[in-house]
C-alpha cells in the first residue's frame, strides 16, 4: 500500500519562457507516444529532429515541453534516471535531436523517456472527469486523484491506466530530480485543476 507517497502529474510548463515542441517530423503515429507500449525503429526512427515552435520561449530544460504528453529529456536526466534501480525496465529511451526556431540543431542529445507501466488507479470518487458518451469510460480528466492502494509500492513513474497519456511521478522521484539540479520538469499535484 502506498498511502505514504504523494503523486504528481506531468503537464505543460506554465512558464512561457520554456520552448515547446509541437511537431514530430518523421514519427508516423504520434499517438503511440502516449500509449506506454515499447516502440520500434519504425515507430520512432533513428536520426529524428524535432523543432521548437517560434511562438514559444527559448529555454530548453532537462525535461522538454511538448504537446504530445511525452516525457522528453536531456541526456543528463536520462543518465540520472538510469542510475535509479527501481526504474530498470520501466522506461524505454529513444534518442532524438532538437532544432531551434531558426533551424539550428541544439548541442546535446535528447531522449523520449517512454514510460511503460500503467496502473488503473484513478479515483473516480475524488477526481474530476467526464465519462465517454459511448464507452462510459473515464474521459476528459480535469482533476487527477489516485488510489494509492492500487499502485505497487515500487512504482516511481507510471501511466494512469484510465488515460495513458497521463504520466504520474511519485513525489520522491520529483524531489530527487529537482535536488540534482535538473530543470524544466512541470508537474501538478493530485487534486489540482489541469491546464
Amino acid at each position: 500500500m502506498n498511502c505514504e507517497h504523494r503523486y504528481l502529474s506531468l503537464e505543460l510548463h506554465s512558464d512561457e519562457s520554456f520552448a515547446i515542441i509541437k511537431r514530430l517530423p518523421g514519427v508516423p503515429y504520434s499517438y503511440m507516444l502516449r500509449e506506454g507500449v515499447s516502440l520500434s525503429d519504425v515507430d520512432f526512427p533513428a536520426g529524428l529532429e524535432f523543432p521548437t515552435t517560434e511562438d514559444s520561449g527559448s529555454i530548453i530544460g532537462d525535461s522538454v515541453d511538448n504537446i504530445f504528453s511525452a516525457f522528453f529529456i536531456s541526456s543528463a536526466l536520462k543518465d540520472f534516471l538510469c542510475s535509479i534501480p527501481e526504474l530498470d525496465d520501466h522506461i524505454q529511451y529513444l534518442p532524438f535531436a532538437i532544432v531551434n526556431a531558426e533551424g539550428h540543431r541544439l548541442p546535446g542529445d535528447y531522449y523520449l523517456a517512454n514510460v511503460l507501466p500503467s496502473f488503473d488507479c484513478f479515483d473516480t470518487e475524488r477526481g474530476g472527469y467526464k465519462r465517454h458518451p459511448k464507452t462510459g469510460k473515464v474521459w476528459r480528466i480535469r482533476t487527477i486523484e489516485v488510489t494509492g492502494s492500487k499502485i505497487p509500492s515500487t512504482a516511481m513513474i507510471f501511466r494512469l491506466g484510465e488515460d495513458k497519456a497521463r504520466i504520474i511521478f511519485r513525489s520522491d522521484l520529483v524531489d530527487a530530480i529537482k535536488a540534482n539540479g535538473f530543470t524544466g520538469l512541470s508537474v501538478y499535484a493530485m487534486g489540482a485543476t489541469l491546464p
